[in-house]
């Protein structure tokens, strides 16, 4: 319905494995670099036909918001953020945010024309077949925003653009990386050059410039797109390892508990600079992208660092320089806030107020009264 206003999308081969994509200068290659596996299925029944073992479906960001701008119902809304009435002390839209002023005074070029788009980057897995009994599959939407816009409609499902759809069956991982590819691809090439643009309110062209400032995703999601691992004892991607929690004696979880403080201490302001998490990687050796290397780990993982893999949004080259650069989904975090405090209120299967737990509590010397009265059998 949509490729007649070229808004269709183009069709990448993947290998089966994650490990690469056919594109640019290995378009044409039959087998993957890295663990030689065919690019297409064997034919059966005598046929000739080749099938890709996997695609993955690439929608140009380009087109979207050229049309942004060509339309003169939304072109009006597309400079919102900068001739929105602001209020002193008030976080009305992301352009009130510390992060947007510090980009505009990195990059006064970017920002003398007002038509530049502002992206931020949203992605998270999700099951497509509602039948239950069907096999477990996820796929995997890249999604871009629009934060020209008034925030009432940036994320309304007409300006919310997906740019890739990562097949299944599992998820990606930190192989997610080499699925991001084309779009890192298309973001450079809209951050150095720009594209001629129609501005159907002042009735020329102009050239128009994009630059990504964020990821948003939930925790899990985090780790596959700053390459910092959300799992273990360095599991927070902020302090990098600075605060490492604590390994639970009987639950076996990570706990941060009596750690607070390390977090508030604003001397360590500097760790959020992108160059100095780029250098941090530097000296790293990383196993190459997937399935057959899934379990291998760069040396030191877990121990001196959580890196899992090299990411390509620091070809960006505004990237080392933003300070926030990974957004936690609200949404996400307050869902499981409450399902944890409300199921164990409600003693439900899945409350947390376990025998477990109940040790966990007596082997830290804390909350003395909820301390196991005797011995009880394990439970999982």
């Amino acid at each position: 319905m949509v490729k007649k206003l070229n808004l269709g999308y183009e069709k990448i081969h993947a290998c089966e494995n994650d490990c690469m994509l056919f594109y640019g200068v290995d378009k044409d290659l039959e087998n993957c670099k890295n663990c030689e596996l065919s690019r297409y299925k064997d034919a059966t029944n005598g046929g000739s036909d080749t099938i890709p073992r996997k695609i993955l479906r690439y929608f140009k960001i380009t087109p979207h918001l050229q049309r942004l701008y060509m339309s003169t119902h939304t072109v009006q809304y597309m400079k919102y953020s900068k001739n929105r009435i602001v209020t002193e002390g008030v976080l009305s839209h992301p352009a009130d945010g510390e992060e947007w002023k510090e980009f505009d005074k990195n990059y006064p070029n970017f920002v003398a024309d007002i038509r530049n788009v502002r992206l931020g980057l949203v992605t998270d897995g999700f099951p497509p077949y509602s039948n239950a009994t069907s096999t477990v599959y996820s796929v995997w939407p890249v999604v871009l925003l629009v934060y020209n816009l008034p925030h009432t409609m940036s994320m309304k499902d007409p300006y919310m653009f997906m740019t890739l759809l990562v097949p299944g069956p599992n998820d990606p991982g930190r192989n997610l990386n080499v699925y991001l590819r084309p779009l890192i691809d298309e973001l450079i090439s809209l951050w150095q050059v720009g594209v001629q643009t129609y501005d159907a309110s002042t009735k020329n062209n102009f050239m128009m410039r994009a630059a990504l400032l964020w990821t948003i995703s939930d925790f899990p999601g985090l780790g596959m797109v700053s390459r910092w691992s959300t799992h273990g004892k360095m599991a927070c991607h902020v302090c990098m390892g600075e605060v490492k929690a604590k390994q639970l004696p009987h639950s076996k979880k990570s706990s941060f508990y009596g750690l607070h403080m390390g977090f508030l201490d604003k001397r360590r302001r500097s760790r959020r600079k992108g160059q100095i998490v780029h250098n941090m990687c530097a000296g790293i050796t990383f196993p190459p992208p997937g399935k057959p290397h899934s379990k291998e780990r760069a040396d030191g993982f877990g121990d001196s660092h959580n890196w899992t893999h090299i990411t390509s949004f620091f070809d960006l080259p505004y990237w080392d320089s933003l300070r926030l650069r990974h957004c936690i989904d609200v949404m996400h975090t307050e869902k499981n806030v409450f399902n944890n405090i409300f199921l164990t209120i409600l003693c439900s299967a899945k409350t947390k107020d376990t025998t477990r737990s109940r040790e966990d509590l007596k082997a830290m010397g804390i909350m003395q009264e909820l301390w196991m009265n005797g011995t009880s059998s394990e439970i999982s």
